[in-house]
């Protein structure tokens, strides 16, 4: 069985930490060379037009912080993030490609080909149809949509390209307070994602922090990282933003795939058949619902997994105290420890299937799955 890679190299060859390259990036001068011309400093401020090209700044308002190594444009895009962030923002590259950007940066790694500035990433997410519509009929710009999942994004840590690639959106609830809507997908018989469920996070203190959509059967979260080739690996979490977090931490990984279980109980025992023949590693929360959820799932397995526990209760709690690099270590690890016991590599076509047969979303009578 050939062993679990990223980008073509074993986990365990050793490799500079990303915090550690992006520290070494001078950042004003990464996205001077992006806009195309120079900044205006004011202490440890450089101010420069956004580098964006579809944003036309005629007004300077893309802030570089010196002393954080931090971007943020407080215009129209709403972006946050480091060097690295910057460079998968404005070119669409995963982690591994924005780095060895950086490396080409500083002159140390012969880069593909030259920095341009081109539009910010597509979605991964393919054609939604039907998408479910919000809690009410209440009605919210576009810019106050961008405002508050700008900010959701970055009190998580997350680029914020996030949005685009696991469809999340804002709504109002039945009392018109605003939510995180993660849109959960299902695969059409023609090999489309359409979302037919999902959970709204809570953006303030008051009401329930989680709230489900009523009257449609539940589903995993990020299901269509199941349809890959050659997949051999699968690491299940406890709820949709563990397993957000968990993708970004292993971009770049080959193999391995992140669903989310939406809630401690929300396993399904029929879900199993979407994971046998892989290796598994379960992530819970540091909980009593977090060890039901871990024994809920493995209870179903045929073969044992890996259960981890991050000790800052979970994987957003980890990202934001430790870092992306901690959760990439952690996740690691565990894909180590994991037994290959009799491991199917299946081809997307069969996973496809098995998902389909699963959670048909094809079968859609005005945006709920029937």
């Amino acid at each position: 069985m050939r062993s679990i890679t990223r980008r073509g190299a074993p986990f365990g060859v050793p490799r500079e930490p990303l915090a550690d390259l992006v520290r070494r990036v001078d950042l004003a001068a990464l996205v001077e060379q992006y806009s195309g011309s120079p900044g205006k400093r004011s202490g440890a401020s450089v101010l420069f037009r956004c580098p964006n090209p579809d944003h036309p700044d005629q007004h300077p308002s893309f802030e570089v912080n010196t002393k954080t190594g931090r971007a943020r444009c407080y215009s129209r895009c709403g972006y946050v993030g480091d060097a690295l962030a910057l460079v998968k923002w404005l070119e669409g590259l995963d982690t591994g490609q924005a780095a060895d950007r950086l490396r080409a940066h500083l002159g140390e790694w012969e880069s593909p080909a030259p920095i341009t500035r081109k539009a910010p990433a597509s979605p991964v997410i393919r054609e939604r149809r039907a998408p479910l519509s919000a809690s009410t009929g209440g009605e919210l710009s576009e810019a106050v949509k961008a405002r508050y999942l700008a900010r959701y994004c970055q009190r998580r840590g997350w680029p914020l390209s996030v949005v685009e690639t696991f469809g999340l959106e804002v709504v109002l609830d039945a009392v018109g307070a605003l939510r995180i809507r993660h849109n959960f997908f299902a695969p059409t018989e023609g090999g489309e994602w359409v979302a037919v469920w999902a959970q709204d996070r809570a953006t303030g203190p008051s009401g329930a922090k989680w709230l489900s959509t009523s009257g449609v059967a539940a589903l995993p979260y990020n299901l269509q990282s199941l349809e890959a080739d050659a997949l051999e690996a699968v690491v299940i979490t406890e709820g949709p933003a563990d397993a957000i977090t968990a993708a970004l931490a292993l971009e770049g990984v080959e193999g391995v795939a992140v669903i989310g279980v939406p809630g401690a109980n929300g396993w399904r025992p029929e879900w199993v058949v979407l994971v046998e023949g892989l290796r598994v590693v379960i992530c819970r929360d540091d909980d009593e619902g977090g060890v039901t959820f871990a024994r809920n799932v493995a209870n179903t397995l045929s073969s044992s997994a890996v259960v981890v526990t991050p000790t800052a209760n979970d994987l957003c709690d980890l990202l934001a105290g430790s870092g992306l690099e901690a959760v990439r270590g952690l996740l690691l690890d565990a894909l180590e420890a994991t037994s290959p016991g009799e491991v199917v590599e299946r081809d997307s076509e069969t996973a496809l299937r098995l998902l389909f047969e699963a959670f048909p979303g094809s079968q859609l009578v005005e945006g709920v799955l029937v």
